[in-house]
């Protein structure tokens, strides 16, 4: 079981419709069976805000989830310095 700190949109007597990140993957929108979830808290969503929930999910029903996006693996200094040499551009930190 793997622990999240969420926010979730709906639910169902059976489900529940949450977000969560797992490694470089991001999972968004998604419905999972409430009775193979440990739910440990959780805020109501309102009007203008999603709920928020604090949930245990099985590792193995996040791998049978398909991810809505993937983050690359590459480092921040590397983003920095393929972005300076894409564009011929310098860094400069102010302080």
């Amino acid at each position: 079981m793997k622990k999240f700190e969420t926010y979730y949109y709906k639910e169902t007597a059976k489900a529940i419709l949450l977000d969560f990140d797992y490694g470089y993957n991001v999972y968004e929108k998604v419905w999972l069976p409430k009775s193979q979830l440990n739910i440990l808290e959780k805020l109501n969503p309102t009007d203008e805000h999603p709920g928020w929930c604090k949930i245990e999910i099985p590792v193995w029903l996040i791998k049978k989830q398909t991810p809505t996006h993937t983050y690359s693996n590459v480092s921040p200094a590397l983003a920095i310095a393929n972005f300076i040499t894409k564009n011929n551009s310098d860094v400069h930190c102010c302080q």
